[in-house]
């Protein structure tokens, strides 16, 4: 496939996830998130969209392969989320972005764990379609009085709303993939 198709089903499939996250704000709250003024994407939603994405590419004869890899360095984890585009087992394209989140501020690990990994698949959602989902939720539900996000109240959270870490807490050489 030359670069020009490419660039064109990238764009489509930007139309198509754009459409289908308006349709999804109307109708599921869970989906999506608001946390202290903030609006975010819930792991149930990602995964909305990473289907999404697979449907697509699969009506192309593309196979998605999403595969995440997380690690526990001075209670962060720190999570990797890779999806990659194949097309006759040949990889097309590949995304790759991480995610984190305190130990400390979860009920227990596991919990720590899905929300850097949700994340790190945000993040790689958002550069394949080339768009920051967050940015989109913001657009749609100012636009839209029939959207419907759920509303959480955490403490010690707004700051860390996407995961961002002091440099002190972590370095680059804590982490091993």
């Amino acid at each position: 496939m030359e670069r020009k198709q490419i660039q064109e089903m990238v764009e489509e499939i930007r139309n198509i996830v754009k459409e289908r996250l308006k349709n999804i704000l109307k109708t599921d709250k869970n989906a999506f998130m608001e946390i202290n003024g903030r609006y975010g994407i819930t792991r149930h939603g990602a995964l909305v969209l990473l289907n999404l994405l697979s449907c697509y590419f699969a009506d192309y004869d593309y196979t998605i392969i999403h595969n995440p890899n997380h690690q526990i360095v001075n209670g962060i984890v720190i999570a990797k989320y890779t999806i990659s585009i194949l097309k006759d087992n040949n990889l097309i394209m590949e995304f790759t972005s991480t995610g984190g989140a305190r130990v400390t501020d979860e009920k227990d690990a596991h919990k720590a764990i899905a929300r850097a990994e949700t994340r790190a698949l945000k993040r790689a959602i958002e550069t394949v379609i080339g768009e920051s989902i967050n940015k989109l939720i913001l657009e749609y539900f100012q636009q839209d009085s029939e959207v419907k996000i759920s509303k959480y109240q955490l403490t010690n959270y707004d700051d860390d709303f996407e995961g961002n870490f002091d440099e002190e807490e972590i370095s680059e050489e804590d982490i091993p993939f």
